[in-house]
């Protein structure tokens, strides 16, 4: 199951605060997007809320889902209005359907065959029979999940989709489509693969799912602010600054910070000197030392970035500046995700000058 004490902190923290860092990206920018569209993002974001919801954290590919998962799956498909619900009164707090046909809208979101177990894991459920009795107002929530799609990439029938899965003060019932991005916690990543499937109501249905470390830092209101001499970025709490140091002319300056058990290191570095063609010698060095990198140029916002294993950097080359910032973080590679998330956060909170730089 999830970790509730921390998400309860994040909550409380959401409530004081009432978001103040909301200058800050609330999503990932986006990646390789071979298509997207509603239907995708409404599938995504339940296959993402119902892991959250009932605590799972991955799906064999073509296995069929836990009794948990399949529930969460119906309980918020039907909530949310993206299963049909169709006894009497769809409008109320109850829905009364067959398992016979609970399972016939499961089968159609999932690759392998789906059964639901005779003894329903959630209390919101009753089972007698071959009747179901969903019963919203008995869930056990207190916040509304979803998940936010950044990577895309196809191959032949087959969608593989990589989502940052949140959590909000909302209403667990609310279609994550409507929640505002400011003021989420994120909870995790997760690597989703569908397959085309015509009997889908989405057009898609799940094949495989897994989810990545949760988020140590997942709510941005936890987050401090850091003002030094000619700049401020907001940065994970986790970090303390370790020390810093400044040529004897004072133009070029260099701080670092580091979390205590010493896997995430964080570098701004400033260095004096003519702003015009940085990035683009930024990029050439970042490729010619890491072929591999992904590299995002934004010479209109004044930025470019580099992500590899275990790093993420970023420029800051104001035009007609006379100094750049480059921010570096350092962490393990198997938690990419979730850091590189972090540098992009950094990057949209950093100013200098007095100017927002991301």
């Amino acid at each position: 199951m999830m970790k509730t004490t921390r998400r309860a902190l994040c909550l409380l923290l959401l409530l004081t605060l009432l978001c103040p860092w909301a200058q800050a990206a609330p999503a990932r920018d986006l990646r390789q997007v071979d298509e997207t569209g509603e239907r995708l993002e409404a599938v995504i974001g339940l296959f993402g809320a119902a892991s959250l919801l009932r605590g799972v954290d991955s799906l064999p590919p073509d296995e069929s889902p836990s009794g948990p998962f399949a529930e969460g799956v119906l309980l918020l498909g039907l909530a949310r209005g993206l299963l049909s619900r169709t006894d009497e009164n769809p409008a109320d707090d109850t829905e009364t359907l067959s398992v016979s046909a609970a399972e016939d809208l499961l089968a159609g979101l999932f690759s392998a065959p789906v059964a639901l177990p005779p003894a329903p894991s959630c209390p919101c459920i009753t089972r007698s029979g071959d009747s179901l009795t969903v019963r919203y107002d008995d869930v056990e929530a207190e916040t509304s999940g979803g998940a936010r799609i950044f990577s895309v990439f196809r191959e032949g029938d087959r969608l593989n989709v990589l989502a940052d899965v949140y959590a909000s003060l909302a209403s667990w019932q609310t279609d994550p489509a409507e929640v505002e991005p400011d003021c989420l916690t994120w909870e995790y990543t997760a690597w989703f693969t569908l397959e085309d499937s015509a009997a889908s109501p989405f057009g898609f249905r799940l094949v495989s799912m897994q989810a990545f470390p949760e988020w140590t830092a997942g709510s941005l209101n936890t987050w401090q602010q850091v003002e030094e001499d000619g700049f401020s970025a907001l940065l994970p709490p986790q970090l303390r600054e370790w020390d810093r140091s400044r040529s004897a002319n004072g133009r070029n300056a260099e701080y670092r910070y580091g979390s205590e058990d010493g896997i995430f290191t964080l570098t701004i570095t400033k260095a004096a000197g003519a702003s015009a063609g940085a990035l683009s010698v930024f990029r050439t060095e970042a490729l010619s030392a890491h072929p591999d990198a992904q590299i995002l140029m934004e010479p209109r916002l004044h930025y470019a970035s580099a992500e590899y294993a275990g790093e993420y950097t970023v420029m800051f080359a104001p035009d007609n500046g006379d100094a750049v910032y480059t921010i570096r973080l350092a962490f393990p590679a198997e938690l990419q995700y979730e850091y590189s998330f972090y540098g992009e956060i950094i990057r949209n909170s950093f100013w200098f000058a007095g100017e927002p730089m991301g």
